[in-house]
């Protein structure tokens, strides 16, 4: 029987091939890949999560929902460009806020405090600016309508889910 520390020590030049090949594809095919990998995490998510609830429920073995990991993944590849989208626009958002303040005043940003404050202007956008948004327009009813829900039931489906995921 093979020695696991042997397979997995072997498995390490594939795993730096694999990487470097996913490095090259973010910086030459950035949006493409940024969405492909948002398809695939939200399509093991699912496959993930489907067993889960089978342990969960000790319900016997199903068959594997197809169809619903296929619209996880539809979920996963919409999202990642809008997200893709979003933090391109927070980057020059948040440079506009730095910008501004440092002009406010008689005081310099250094780096440093510049790129605090940077992340601090992103996480509050980007919380009470685009959270909000997408996931009321896009994570919590995109999944709901592929699943075949009615378009009547997404406003009450939005005021259901929406305090807890903010």
């Amino acid at each position: 029987s093979p020695n696991p520390s042997t397979t997995a020590i072997s498995a390490l030049p594939l795993l730096s091939e694999a990487t470097d090949l996913y490095s090259y594809a973010l910086s030459t095919y950035q949006i493409p890949t940024q969405c492909a990998t948002g398809g695939v995490l939200c399509g093991v998510g699912d496959v993930v999560a489907q067993k889960s609830e089978q342990v969960r429920c000790a319900q016997r073995k199903e068959a594997h929902d197809v169809a619903r990991t296929k619209n996880f993944v539809l979920k996963g590849l919409g999202g990642a460009l809008i997200w893709s989208t979003w933090y391109k626009v927070a980057d020059v958002l948040a440079s506009g806020i730095c910008h501004d303040l440092s002009q406010w005043g008689d005081w310099v940003l250094t780096p440093e405090f510049e790129a605090v404050l940077r992340t601090l202007s992103c996480i509050g956008l980007e919380q009470f600016i685009a959270c909000p948004i997408i996931f009321a327009l896009w994570d919590i009813p995109v999944p709901k309508l592929l699943g075949g829900a009615e378009p009547k039931e997404i406003p009450d489906e939005v005021k259901k889910k929406l305090p807890s995921l903010l």
